[in-house]
Formats: C-alpha cells, sequence, structure tokens
C-alpha cells in the first residue's frame, strides 16, 4: 500500500521513461515553454548587468586606486561574479556543456581564496608588519569547518613558519584543484566522470570527496587568518569582503547538492527531451545565477572604496 501511494506521489514509473541523456541546445528550446524561455531571456539580461558591473568597479579602481597590486588582487575577487554568471548562462544554454563549466568556475574560486589571503596580507603591508601587528594574538585553532569543536587544541602564537603553514593550507587548493579539474575533464569526456552517480566504482565518489577536503582545508587557514585580522582591517571592511567569498562558496559547492538530492528524489519531472538530471542542472545554475548577481551588487558596496588604505613599504614577496 506504501509502494503504491509513493509511486503516484512521485510517479516513478515516469521518471524510468526519462532519458538521462543531456540534450542539445535546439531541442532544449523546443521542448521549453514560452515561459521557460522568457527566464532564460531575462537571466542572459541579469549577466550582462553582472558584466557591465564588473567593468565599472575595474575603472572605478583603476582611477581611484593608486596601488596596483591592491587593484590586481580586488579585480581577482570581483572577477568572481562575472566568471560564475557566464559559466550559469552558458550550462543552462547548452546543458551538455554543464559540467565543463561547473569546472572552470570550481577552479576560478580556489584561486580567489588564495588571492583573498594575499589581499589581508598586503592590507597589513606584507608579512614583517602582519607578522608584527599579530605577534600577541594567539592563532585561532579552534575554528570552522574542521575543529570548531576540538577545545583541546593548545594556543599558539603567530610566527613566520607558522604563517607559512597556515598560508600552505590555503594554497594548495590552488594547486590540486585544477589538476583534478584537469582529470575530471578527462573521465567526463570519456563517459567515466557523472555527478549523478555516487557509487564506490565512480571516479566523481572519489575526485568530490578529495576537493571537498581540499576546500575546507583552505577555508580553515583563511578563517584562521581573518579571525586574527578582522579587529586590526575594520577600515577597509575585511568582514563584509569576507562575507562574499564565504557566501559564494556555499551557494556554489552546498546549494546544487541539496537541489540534486530533491531531484533525484522524484520532485522534480522530466520533459520532453530535457531529463531529470537536466532540468535540475538547469535549476540548480539558474538559482545560483540569481544569488551571483545579488552578491555582485553587495560586493560592489564594499569593495567600490575611494580611500582604502594599505602600507606602500611592502614585502617584496607581494609584488
Amino acid at each position: 500500500m506504501l509502494s503504491k501511494m509513493w509511486r503516484q506521489r512521485f510517479n516513478i514509473n515516469e521518471l524510468r521513461n526519462c532519458s538521462s541523456d543531456f540534450p542539445f541546445t535546439r531541442e532544449l528550446f523546443e521542448d521549453l515553454s514560452k515561459l521557460g524561455i522568457a527566464v532564460i531571456g531575462c537571466m542572459c539580461f541579469v549577466t550582462l548587468v553582472i558584466c557591465l558591473i564588473f567593468l565599472e568597479e575595474l575603472c572605478f579602481l583603476i582611477r581611484h586606486d593608486p596601488d596596483w597590486r591592491n587593484v590586481r588582487r580586488k579585480l581577482w575577487l570581483l572577477g568572481l561574479y562575472p566568471v560564475f554568471g557566464f559559466c550559469c548562462i552558458v550550462a543552462v544554454i547548452v546543458p551538455r556543456s554543464s559540467q565543463l563549466n561547473d569546472l572552470i568556475s570550481a577552479v576560478y574560486l580556489s584561486i580567489c581564496l588564495v588571492q583573498f589571503m594575499r589581499l589581508m596580507i598586503l592590507y597589513f603591508g606584507g608579512e614583517v608588519k602582519m607578522l608584527v601587528t599579530l605577534s600577541s594574538v594567539d592563532i585561532p585553532l579552534q575554528s570552522p569547518p574542521i575543529a570548531c569543536c576540538l577545545c583541546c587544541l593548545p594556543r599558539k602564537s603567530m610566527t613566520r613558519s607558522r604563517l607559512n603553514w597556515i598560508k600552505g593550507l590555503v594554497w594548495q587548493v590552488a594547486l590540486l584543484r585544477p589538476v583534478f579539474t584537469f582529470t575530471s575533464a578527462v573521465l567526463w569526456s570519456n563517459g567515466q566522470y557523472n555527478p549523478h552517480l555516487l557509487t564506490i566504482d565512480s571516479p566523481y565518489t572519489y575526485i568530490v570527496s578529495i576537493n571537498g577536503i581540499s576546500t575546507l582545508l583552505a577555508m580553515y587557514g583563511l578563517i584562521m587568518v581573518f579571525r586574527m585580522a578582522k579587529l586590526h582591517l575594520t577600515r577597509v571592511n575585511i568582514t563584509h569582503k569576507f562575507a562574499c567569498l564565504q557566501l559564494m562558496l556555499v551557494f556554489s559547492n552546498l546549494q546544487p547538492v541539496i537541489i540534486s538530492f530533491i531531484g533525484s528524489s522524484g520532485l522534480i519531472k522530466c520533459q520532453g527531451s530535457i531529463s531529470t538530471e537536466a532540468k535540475t542542472e538547469m535549476l540548480s545554475h539558474l538559482l545560483l545565477l540569481a544569488e551571483v548577481f545579488l552578491l555582485s551588487i553587495y560586493a560592489r558596496w564594499h569593495y567600490r572604496r575611494k580611500h582604502e588604505w594599505t602600507d606602500s613599504d611592502t614585502d617584496e614577496s607581494l609584488r
């Protein structure tokens, strides 16, 4: 009785008849309703607005920020939104390219984690001045997302070797993510990389696990430095800038997993040549694109500052 009710509720027989292939662009627009086409058209306009916002920020920073190192790192971080926006809209219009676009945006996000770390060091005036400023501050080892519950961890003061250790936690993601992205792209082209197949013999299971651990370690190192530095960098809105990066990380990693779970439960139906997996990916990218648009406005408000002080006498390593 319960099995019959479950089938009626989620229409499982219908789902089994759906193709698991992603449609071509022509097939997609043939099966989409007028409302669906209108939504995609609106999101194309939103993507254009995100790119225009970035160009305006580029012109503003070049005119008002004399420190090119500061400008370069800010542009890396502000470029996160047009890159994600462009990848999302391309993944919607060309469903068969969704995995490639996800891999590209993931690599860019991992680079932005490193750039934010370098930006914080630059705000202090370099590593030497950062170490002097933070020498009396204990390293918050009990930080999320890894060690927030480990109260037994000892207190350690900041030294150059420990700073290098923390930097290594952050920079390893920029090294490992491109390697695994290339591996994923090769497996995907050979039909062996399937994000909707979580099994013990699926390469996707191991790649996504390693990438997840790498990202958590990078965030752990970044959060430790941020918690030590935030009281000294209030003048540059460091809390809001870090919030932009954190929200982008949550939206791009956690949200697709939730939507994929909803799709696999049968709540998202196939439509003509648009399979359940393809429709799930479309909804995930459209929602992420809307969130990227809001975050781009939020980031613009906190990065677009005329008088953001940085010490001119910085370490040579930051040049």
